[in-house]
């Protein structure tokens, strides 16, 4: 098949996400792949000095490239911005008119009308009738409205189900959520995974951790209002001989000001995505401290499986959908101190409780490789259209 995936971020970042994971798989299991990213407009121009946007303006440039599985990367520009876009929406959106034709380069890289196109970002509402694919799925990961405090995107989210052979979300709210955009059809629920090899494989210890005391326990991700400080601040104080160490982006709008004077936490800053398993698997503990931010309800986080397929232990904030999951690696916490308590308790676990807890971590992981997440996501598309 020839597949076009629409995702809000373009392959080969800093963040790795569901939408690069199922590029990559469905690329080796012998498909045509394209991955399309949110498009720049002329308002980038501004912030061309950020790494990240200079690369997305690279991706432009060159026309598209082909990653090493053979995937097609394309970062289009469009002629306005969401701000502006989401005004036109569902009947048209500036964001999708691209220069050049986003139908256009792809047609040239190989994908004329498409056999199917996943969209996993809202704001690209619209590149269904410019693609014209002949099955559409649209792939929610997230409750974005929430998330981007943005009530116009769920216009955008209700025409996309509408129009998609399958919907999909990857946790329980998300499902509920786009269940009631469109009153007497099922979403599917396809969980999000892990590249099960790349976190088992054993990686060289990152040159940080030897000055650091031991016990470490490593937190992964993003730094935003979604990230609570308070709590991994508790667990700092709880635990002074540990080491809690934060590798991510800081987001300059939400300043960690729990974290002050705090000696034995250690922020890291961005780190390439093949070095985060070295980060994981030479820790002892995995942190996933949530705040009481709306979106959180709805993530499915790949990290919590990222961290099983290392060997960790992890300490979360409670959700609804971690508690259905039921993780028996993965002990659940109400508040900052549940989480110092529990980070406490997890690091003075004796050896055989570790390994034990090790073993359980890396073989549930191994059930939500991303090979088998792209099988069942095609398997669901397959059932629907059937019916």
């Amino acid at each position: 098949m020839k597949i076009v995936l629409a995702a809000h971020s373009a392959l080969g970042g800093t963040f790795v996400v569901g939408s690069h994971h199922l590029a990559r798989e469905l690329a080796r299991a012998g498909h045509a792949v394209a991955h399309v990213s949110t498009p720049l407009t002329p308002a980038h121009w501004l912030r061309r000095t950020d790494p990240e946007v200079e690369r997305r303006f690279g991706l432009y440039r060159a026309g598209g490239e082909r990653s090493a599985e053979g995937v097609f990367n394309y970062v289009p520009m469009g002629l306005a911005p969401w701000a502006i876009g989401r005004r036109f929406v569902p009947r048209a959106n500036p964001l999708v008119v691209c220069l050049p034709s986003l139908r256009r380069v792809l047609a040239q890289a190989g994908f004329d009308r498409p056999d199917l196109l996943v969209v996993d970002q809202p704001k690209m509402i619209g590149i269904e009738r410019v693609l014209q694919a002949r099955r559409l799925v649209y792939r929610a990961t997230d409750l974005y409205a929430e998330m981007l405090d943005d009530p116009s995107i769920l216009v955008a989210e209700r025409a996309l189900c509408a129009a998609a052979d399958l919907v999909v979300g990857t946790s329980t709210p998300v499902v509920e959520h786009l269940e009631s955009l469109m009153p007497g059809r099922q979403a599917q629920l396809v969980e999000n995974g892990v590249e099960f090899d790349a976190f088992t494989t054993p990686q060289p210890a990152p040159p940080e951790y030897a000055s650091l005391p031991r016990p470490i326990a490593v937190y992964v991700g993003a730094l935003d209002a979604r990230f609570d400080d308070a709590m991994v601040a508790a667990a700092a104080r709880a635990v002074p001989a540990a080491s809690l160490v934060l590798v991510g982006p800081e987001d300059a709008a939400h300043p960690l000001t729990a974290l002050a004077g705090l000696t034995n936490v250690h922020r890291l800053g961005r780190r390439p995505y093949a070095s985060v398993p070295g980060y994981l698997q030479h820790a002892d503990l995995a942190l996933l401290p949530m705040s009481r931010h709306g979106a959180n309800a709805g993530r499915s986080p790949m990290k919590i499986y990222e961290y099983g397929a290392a060997g960790l232990p992890v300490v979360a904030t409670r959700t609804a959908e971690l508690a259905r999951r039921a993780l028996g690696y993965v002990h659940l916490v109400e508040d900052a101190d549940g989480f110092a308590a529990a980070a406490r308790t997890v690091l003075a676990s004796d050896a055989d409780a570790l390994a034990g807890a090790k073993r359980q971590a890396r073989d549930v992981a191994r059930q939500y490789d991303w090979a088998g997440r792209a099988r069942l996501l095609l398997e669901r598309l397959d059932a629907a259209t059937a019916r």
